[in-house]
Parts: C-alpha cells; structure tokens; sequence
C-alpha cells in the first residue's frame, strides 16, 4: 500500500483484509460503517482507495477489494470494532436479504427480518449469488468466532442454514449450527445473570432456552439429510428439553414433526405417524397455517407408505387449502409433488401426471431456485410416464438424478439409478 494513502483509506484497507479472502461486492454504505462517517468523507475515501487501485469501481456503483490487497500485518491490524462493523454490513445488508428472499413465507422468533431492503428478485436469484459466496459466508463464521461476537455469529447461522440447506450445503449447515450453539453456550451466562436464578418464568431465559432448541432442531434437520438419524434424535433429545423448559408449544410440535420426519426416514411408519399426529394437534391450537400445512403434508406422506391411500388424499387436500390460505405458492408446489406421488402408488398414473405439472409450473413460476424440489418431481413424473412412455420416464428420470446431485444429494441419485436398472431386470 503507498505510504501517501490517509489514515482513514488504510483503516477501510486493512479492515477489508481482514476479513476472508475475496469479500463480496460492497457499496459507499460499507466505508461509512466502518468509518463512523458523514457521506462526503466516504465519497473522499472511495475516490481515494480506486485512484490507488485499492479497490475496483463497478457499474452498479458497488466496490469489490482488488485481488493485490494482502492481509495486513499484525502490526497493522484494524480495532475489532471495525472488522465487526463491515462483517455486520454484509450479513445485514447482502445475506440477510439473500436468506429472506429465499424464505419469504416463514414466520421467525428473530426480528432481523422485519426491515430488510429487497436485493433479490426471487428465491433462485438469491440462491444464485448465495452459491458464488456460501465458502466467504463460512470462513466469516470462523472470524467472528475467534473474535467472539457471539450474537452475530447466531444471526449469521441462521442465514447461512437456511442458504446452504436449499443448495446442498449440508456439511456448511452442520458447522454453522455447532458454531451457532457453541455461541449460545456462551451467551447463556450473560442471558441468566440479568434474572434472579430462582424466577425460571423470566422471558429472556425462555427466549434463550428457544434461541438453543431452535439450532437443536436445525441439527437434527441437517443428520436426517445426511441420513446420520442417531445424531438427529439426540439433537431433537435437546430441543425437547429446551422447548419443556421455555414453556414452548411451537418447539414442542416442532420437535414431533422432526421425530415423525426421522422415523419415516428409518421406516418406522408408526412412530413416524403417531408423532406428525401430535404435532398436527399442536398446530391447530396454534393456528399456525404454514405449520398446519406442513405437518398434515408429511403425516399424508406416511399414511401413503402405509397404504392407506383415502386417508393420506383427505390430510394431503386438507393441507393444499392451509397452503393457499397462508399464500405460500412453494408450499403448495410441495404438497401437490406430495400428492402427485400418491397418485402413483395409488395407480392413477395419469393423474398424478396433471398434479405433478402443476407442481412444476408453480415451482418454475416462482422460481424457488431449490434443485431438491426439481428432483422430487421428476422422480414421480418418471414413476407415472414409465408405464405408458419409456422414453419420457427416462427423460424424467435423468432430470431428477441431475437435481439430486445439484443438490449434492448423491445416496438418493445412486439408489434411483439403481431401482431404474433393477426395474428393467426385473420386466
């Protein structure tokens, strides 16, 4: 760096290099937050940083940190403060809004959602820009986890499992989960010394005793992908306890439909369907439609492995109309592909056909950007053409392994591929 650079262009320089190599595009609002500075300074110090090729100008009016800028020295390295306040811009201002264009629907116990400015058109735009930043996101975790910022590496969890889940990323949802937990281990001294110990109705023990159950649940989502189910009881063990000691029905449904979820995946079908049943309950008292509809989804996905087919149909309609009345378009999608595979097994082939396009149709308007959803269509659009049109069913089939490997679901594509050999074997 020239030595003619200001005080204040090596302050940005050096900030900005202590972050992960190749920190996503910023703009002038960046340099006024680590700064602490009025507009015309920024401007001044921008002006400066591009004339010394520090940082590169864009068209967009955003600034990328030219490939040339080493780390500093240890000599040289920035206050803290100021590598928290840029590491805090871009969570609240680029992934934060990637995280809520992608998940646009969910209901949250963080209020980081609230007033957040639109980046991203659609959820596949966000997913997009998420795929070229999701190793940044993850070294940035281990940055602020050595500089122990706790809260902001729970805010930057949570965006970075819900990113990563719908790409794939199931290793990166692990880690940021443990880092997530490690935090509000941390975190717990400070949350129960504001109360006196012996007042365990407190609101913020049991807003932290939440805070813990909710990342519990996100472990145990992430080991049912990764097909480690042993891992995911233990997991929901915890969230279970913490859900008890918060006084928290929504956890504690919760929790059920995670169990019911993992003993499906196992093939205990009737554990799996007595626990989606109480979660179902808990829903309906809560009113939560999403929820309703997420839990009489999965329930009808049992019921439908365990044949009983007009059962499966009521609680699979049922929660078609929770979809529509809460507005959520992907959640439709989702209970139509469930539907769809109903109709399969049940065999309506054609049938399923109809449902399973307009699950895609709705996907593809949309654009969800989640390559798993894709993969589950096509999966049972292939199912149901096999039987009438080869050549179509094969076409499908391909299309489904293809999005269950860009989802980085590999045991799912080899075992398709397997059933479709053994298929042609067996006829």
């Amino acid at each position: 760096m020239p030595d003619t650079v200001s005080p204040l262009a090596r302050t940005v320089t050096h900030t900005l290099a202590s972050l992960p190599i190749a920190p996503p595009a910023f703009s002038a609002k960046l340099v006024q937050a680590v700064l602490d500075t009025d507009d015309e300074t920024t401007t001044h110090v921008l002006d400066e940083l591009t004339r010394h090729g520090i940082v590169d100008a864009g068209s967009d009016g955003t600034y990328t940190l030219a490939d040339a800028v080493t780390a500093p020295t240890p000599r040289d390295r920035p206050d803290p403060d100021a590598i928290e306040a840029a590491a805090t811009w871009f969570i609240n201002e680029r992934l934060l809004p990637a995280e809520q264009a992608r998940d646009r629907h969910a209901r949250r116990i963080s209020p980081d959602y609230d007033a957040i400015t639109p980046m991203f058109c659609t959820p596949a735009d966000a997913l997009s820009w998420y795929e070229a930043h999701h190793k940044w996101y993850t070294d940035l975790l281990i940055d602020l986890s050595r500089l122990h910022c706790h809260e902001l590496v729970v805010k930057l969890a949570e965006a970075v499992f819900g990113l990563a889940g719908h790409l794939g990323h199931h290793r990166n949802q692990v880690y940021a989960v443990e880092e997530a937990l490690r935090a509000l281990d941390s975190l717990q001294d400070y949350w129960f010394g504001l109360v006196d110990e012996r007042d365990e109705e407190d609101t913020a023990v049991r807003a932290h005793h939440v805070r813990v159950a909710r990342f519990q649940l996100m472990m145990a989502s992430v080991q049912t992908n990764l097909r480690d189910f042993g891992a995911a009881l233990r997991a929901l063990g915890e969230a279970e306890r913490r859900g008890r000691d918060a006084d928290s029905s929504r956890v504690l449904a919760a929790v059920c439909r995670s169990r019911g979820r993992v003993h499906h995946a196992t093939g205990d079908l009737s554990e799996a369907e007595r626990q989606l049943r109480a979660a179902q309950v808990i829903d309906s008292y809560r009113g939560d439609l999403r929820l309703m509809a997420l839990s009489l989804r999965r329930r009808g996905e049992v019921l439908a492995d365990m044949g009983d087919y007009d059962q499966a149909g009521l609680l699979l309609h049922e929660a078609a109309i929770y979809a529509v009345e809460g507005g959520n378009r992907i959640a439709q999608a989702r209970v139509l592909t469930s539907t769809g595979a109903l109709h399969v097994v049940s065999g309506q082939r054609q049938k399923a056909i109809e449902v399973l396009g307009r699950a895609l149709e709705i996907m593809e308007q949309q654009e969800a950007g989640c390559p798993r959803y894709l993969a589950d269509i096509y999966r049972h659009l292939a199912y149901a053409s096999r039987a009438d049109d080869r050549a179509v069913a094969d076409q499908d089939l391909r299309r489904a392994v293809e999005y269950y490997r860009l989802a980085h679901d590999e045991h799912t594509a080899s075992a398709l591929e397997d059933e479709w050999r053994q298929r042609d074997v067996a006829a």
